[in-house]
């Protein structure tokens, strides 16, 4: 992340890898730093931000909202927990035989990654 800030203006760059977006609040200034870094790099514009690093970005007349439900439904597909019945807590409610049982995860990478 790039910050500049002045009297009149505040600008930042959010750059992962090879996506850039650009809060600015004079276009001009967002349309200057594109040119430049197109000079540079040849960039792409997608238009107006919708993802970026799982957080879902939508813009409405109250404000920018933010959310991660593409990013948690991913999550659940991978782990095959996509129909599962949903709970108010995922914790056991009786935990009398939860330390006698021999399970253990096939698949550790994944296990981790959900995590």
């Amino acid at each position: 992340m790039f910050i500049k800030k002045t009297k009149t203006s505040f600008m930042a760059l959010f750059i992962y890898v090879d996506d850039i977006f650009i809060v600015e609040n004079d276009k001009n200034v967002i349309n200057k730093v594109k040119s430049f870094l197109n000079v540079a790099f040849k960039i792409k514009g997608l238009g107006n931000l919708k993802f970026f690093l799982g957080l879902e970005v939508a813009r409405t007349k109250k404000g920018i909202h933010i959310c991660q439900r593409k990013y948690t439904l991913e999550i659940l597909e991978d782990a095959s927990m996509l129909n599962v019945k949903p709970a108010t807590t995922p914790m056991v409610k009786k935990n009398e035989n939860l330390f006698e049982q021999n399970s253990s995860v096939h698949e550790i990478t994944t296990y981790r990654r959900i995590i």
